[in-house]
């Protein structure tokens, strides 16, 4: 490149890290996600440049979408340049890689949740920090154990992150419309499970949850509404992967803060301000389904 710069905020740096996260990235979603027609034109010339000089190299899917991968040049540069982890990547460098991503609703969902955490949170971005989508199903997953049964979570994008004392893990999960209240139920009931062992089990201290939904009315309809999830829970609750979840651990799990749990849309018509996450009290909306709950919070 003409000038070297290792900062993640830069520009440059942030199309590389995303290339490196997802492995095989659309040219499309970078395309899409520009905050307006200058940056978009910007992306268009550092990809050029990022090809020219041997950081990043295209190809072709057979349906003729055109994706990115890194060089072995781009991974060592990102590796060793700017996350300065090159003993300790989130994975090794392969010559030949296929096409991962699918082009779709949930796989910009996917990306634009990552392109926007890399952008707020590009002075702490380190090695520390670990970021998987559900196409890398290897590392895109947590194992946990309830009432003596194992079971997975496998959310839609896994943050671990290890910075400072204390270990926090953030897990995302993109609802684009489709998902019945049913299948986002049990998901919450999972996570309450999870939660309940977490530090012992996983040595996690901070858990926070992140939905992020198609719209405000499937928001108001889906958590708010007294016809929503809330009306699914019980004494006792299952999953597919887990079955008699008392009540108690999931009110515990989401009011003490074991279990931080936010909400918002994902507001692709201004990408400079894609979401406004509202912490969502679901214990408060449990106990106004049935009070007497409240004696065993």
């Amino acid at each position: 490149m003409r000038k070297k710069i290792t900062t993640i905020n830069h520009l440059k740096n942030r199309i590389v890290l995303a290339t490196y996260i997802f492995r095989s990235l659309p040219v499309w979603y970078l395309n899409t996600i520009a905050i307006d027609e200058a940056e978009k034109s910007k992306i268009k010339l550092i990809l050029l440049d990022l090809i020219r000089y041997g950081f990043l190299k295209k190809k072709e899917s057979i349906h003729e979408m055109q994706y990115l991968s890194l060089t072995k040049q781009g991974y060592d540069y990102l590796v060793t340049e700017v996350l300065k982890s090159p003993h300790n990547p989130m994975y090794k460098y392969k010559p030949v890689r296929s096409v991962r991503q699918s082009v779709s609703e949930h796989g910009y969902m996917n990306f634009a949740y990552v392109w926007n955490y890399i952008k707020e949170h590009a002075d702490s971005i380190t090695n520390e920090i670990r970021i998987y989508d559900d196409s890398n199903l290897n590392h895109c997953k947590m194992s946990f154990s309830f009432a003596g049964k194992k079971a997975v979570l496998v959310p839609d994008i896994l943050i671990h992150n290890s910075e400072g004392s204390g270990r926090r893990v953030i897990f995302i999960e993109n609802d684009t419309g489709r998902e019945e209240y049913l299948k986002i139920f049990k998901k919450l009931v999972e996570y309450a499970a999870f939660a309940q062992n977490a530090k012992a089990e996983n040595a996690i201290d901070t858990i926070e949850l992140y939905f992020v939904l198609a719209s405000q009315k499937r928001i108001d309809q889906m958590f708010y509404s007294p016809n929503g999830i809330i009306q699914l829970f019980d004494n006792y609750n299952h999953s597919e992967k887990i079955r008699d979840v008392p009540i108690d651990v999931i009110l515990r799990a989401f009011q003490k803060g074991n279990v931080k749990l936010y909400l918002s849309l994902l507001n692709y018509k201004n990408t400079n301000a894609l979401y406004d996450f509202q912490q969502f009290n679901l214990t408060e909306q449990l106990l106004t389904l049935n009070p007497a709950w409240q004696y065993l919070a």
